[in-house]
């Protein structure tokens, strides 16, 4: 058998092993994606069923805003594993007060009357701490 044969041969095994691999590997993402798409309706219709059950609190978030929290919360998890869902939602709500402050300086919005300002202040304070920290910490 002369060399450019063999060659050919070796080629002909290794590409055939690589689209198998390649076959399989993008089977694996398709069922990760369906069982994210799976959890996240999931995650959805628990939160619509659970209004069937309590009436709301002063405390609590709107439907919407839970139900976001939620599958945020989900699809955070699936990329970190050790984000917990408090840590998200305390992440989300100061992510949020801080554009809520950007649009009041900005003369877009103002603050709601029975906020307590020092509060705000003073958790915005932190949260901006904490992030220049993480920021510092990455270079």
């Amino acid at each position: 058998m002369d060399w450019g044969i063999a060659l050919g041969v070796v080629g002909i095994v290794a590409t055939a092993a690589f689209g198998v691999w390649a076959i399989n590997d993008a089977r694996e993402q398709v069922r990760g994606f369906i069982s994210t798409e799976r959890n996240l309706a999931w995650t959805r219709i628990q939160n619509d069923l659970i209004w069937l059950f309590v009436e709301p609190t002063a405390k609590s978030h709107s439907k919407e805003i839970a139900t976001g929290l939620a599958v945020f919360a989900l699809l955070a998890t699936e990329l970190n594993p050790e984000q917990t869902p408090e840590n998200l939602k305390e992440a989300a709500e100061n992510e949020a007060l801080e554009m809520a402050e950007k649009l009041v300086a900005g003369g877009y919005a103002t603050w709601k009357p029975d906020l307590d300002m020092q509060r705000v202040s003073q958790k915005l304070k932190e949260w901006k701490a904490e992030k220049a920290k993480v920021k510092a910490k990455l270079g």
